[in-house]
């Protein structure tokens, strides 16, 4: 009866240990790709940032203006803004 016993518990704590190794060994696979993740997030926040900033830069008016003048281009006027529906059925209403 003792080593029956005995035997179970051996075998219960067994069995823990290797279902406690199994979950220990995915908590740090986890971990190991949220570090993944955290430094991909981090890397692609700096990208935008840059990004945001080129946009600023080429998008000055100043910068805009010279280049539509060398390029010879004229500011829109009114006649030539069309709304869509009209635009649409070939200028009537």
């Amino acid at each position: 009866m003792k080593l029956s016993a005995a035997l179970v518990m051996f075998v219960f704590l067994a069995v823990s240990f290797v279902l406690m190794m199994h979950v220990k060994n995915d908590v740090q696979a986890l971990q190991h790709r949220r570090a993944a993740l955290v430094a991909e997030q981090a890397q692609l926040r700096e990208a935008e940032r840059v990004v945001e900033a080129e946009y600023a830069y080429l998008s000055r008016p100043d910068r805009l203006r010279t280049y539509a003048e060398g390029a010879g281009l004229q500011p829109v006027t009114s006649g030539q803004i069309k709304i869509l529906s009209v635009a649409a059925t070939g200028g009537r209403l």
